[in-house]
């Protein structure tokens, strides 16, 4: 608001200088005096809304980017929060890295279980997309599959094409396959429960600096008697933020 005054009034003063143009020099001086003033009054306002600081909800926005952004802003001001925030941000960290992890790990074994598959029952190098490794993983063979298919009424389901065939022979083999495909995707289900953990912690770091905005730092009060006895008096100390909380 104290911004917006000053620059209307730099503005007026503007355009009493364009209007007084003609006017003698002294006059010229005070003109130029006041828009100093005015200038000064608006690096003033500036001034104060930057030791202001963020809004509570651009720091709840900044923690909910990043954790632990907002709490770091706000420790600027308020060196009594120095360090608030961090575990969240290492926290996403470690969790980010586990979701890497175990997404690069599900990959591996989405590729190790494909190759075996085409190593020992002959299945399709690129597949005809996900339901067709979950069936392979399902049925011993190909005819085996179609077969099934024709008893539940869903001839639209078979495969046709000779390029997609498999068959285990040996139930061994089409067992090491499954735990393989678990593996993988046993991996992949943890990774997105990982996402969901960082989204949580996202939203925490958010309201723990949405909250710590609204609560005032500490406040020390002194209080001093007098002298009770000659050369003897008593001083007291107290953290108002602490009584208040």
């Amino acid at each position: 608001m104290i911004r917006a005054w000053a620059a209307f009034l730099l503005l007026l003063a503007a355009g009493v200088a364009v209007a007084g143009g003609f006017r003698s020099s002294p006059v010229d001086e005070a003109r130029k005096a006041s828009q100093d003033s005015l200038s000064q009054i608006l690096r003033d306002a500036e001034q104060t809304e930057d030791l202001a600081g963020p809004s509570p909800g651009a720091l709840f926005l900044r923690s909910l980017v990043v954790p632990g952004w907002g709490q770091a802003v706000l420790a600027r001001s308020r060196p009594d929060l120095k360090g608030k925030g961090r575990k969240g941000f290492w926290l996403d960290m470690g969790l980010a890295a586990g979701v890497w992890g175990l997404s690069r790990y599900s990959e591996i074994k989405a590729a190790e279980y494909r190759s075996y598959a085409m190593q020992e029952a002959g299945a399709a190098r690129h597949g005809s997309g996900s339901d067709y490794w979950v069936d392979v993983s399902n049925y011993i063979s190909r005819d085996d599959f179609n077969q099934a298919m024709l008893e539940s009424n869903l001839p639209d389901r078979r495969y046709l094409d000779q390029a997609d065939d498999w068959n285990w022979g040996e139930r061994d083999r089409l067992i090491r396959y499954r735990d393989l495909r678990a593996m993988s995707e046993r991996a992949q289900s943890q990774a997105l429960a990982t996402c969901g953990v960082i989204f949580v912690n996202h939203v925490l770091s958010g309201v723990q600096a949405l909250r710590l905005a609204r609560t005032p730092g500490p406040v020390e009060l002194h209080a001093t008697t007098g002298a009770v006895l000659p050369g003897i008096g008593l001083e007291a100390s107290f953290d108002l933020g602490r009584l208040l909380h």
